[in-house]
């Protein structure tokens, strides 16, 4: 299981971030469909999304792998955070997909829990 750090968690929840960790960030720009740009790589731990100024577009969490972490750095838009298959869950939530709109600026991080549900487990804002 990938293990991110305490000390990117603290940074990421005061909005400070080394240049190593910025530079280790995938960006990940939120689109309508969540297609290409959107979608979170299965390789990924640090995230920056970029919202599109509506906050239906999505960012698509990668396909599930138990233990699997993610951060997603603070955004200037709000974006739509969605799992990638119809029987994935975000927070046990609903009998379809998984979403959550994420404010602006908002610090999350997401742990896969099972093959059908991924999991906030910290975040420093608004989850609608």
């Amino acid at each position: 299981m990938e293990k991110i750090s305490n000390q990117t968690r603290v940074r990421a929840k005061v909005g400070t971030y080394t240049a190593a960790e910025l530079a280790a960030a995938e960006s990940r720009t939120a689109t309508a469909t969540g297609a290409t740009t959107g979608t979170i790589s299965a390789t990924a731990k640090v995230v920056a999304p970029i919202g599109s100024g509506t906050t239906t577009h999505l960012i698509i969490l990668p396909a599930p792998v138990v233990g699997k972490q993610i951060l997603l750095l603070g955004a200037v838009a709000a974006y739509t955070l969605a799992t990638n298959g119809a029987t994935v869950k975000l927070n046990g939530a609903g009998t379809n997909a998984g979403t959550l709109t994420v404010a602006a600026t908002m610090v999350i991080e997401v742990l896969c829990t099972s093959a059908t549900n991924w999991v906030i487990t910290r975040g420093n804002g608004a989850i609608a």
